[in-house]
């Protein structure tokens, strides 16, 4: 919707594994300017990167773009990549 993160993620992993894919990034925008992350998007982030993880289908970034430019999921917080088992 326009104001928060719902997505099926079998959904959005189905064309990495229909494409033998090694690494997938996800790519949204926040068309209100803003590209700072919302907590649903830190959390989207860390779920699915833990289901590509079970998958063999690593995460590689989740990039948020905005007019004020972009914001890198990967290299601001990168700890939402890796599991915690």
């Amino acid at each position: 919707s326009l104001n928060t993160a719902q997505i099926n993620v079998r959904e959005l992993l189905r064309p990495a594994i229909l494409y033998n894919a090694h690494t997938f990034v996800i790519i949204h925008n926040h068309p209100a300017g803003d590209h700072t992350p919302s907590a649903d998007d830190c959390r989207l982030t860390k779920y699915i990167a833990a289901v590509g993880a079970m998958i063999n289908i690593p995460l590689q970034d989740h990039l948020i773009i905005a007019a004020q430019g972009y914001y890198s999921l990967r290299s601001e917080q990168p700890e939402l990549f890796t599991s915690s088992d």
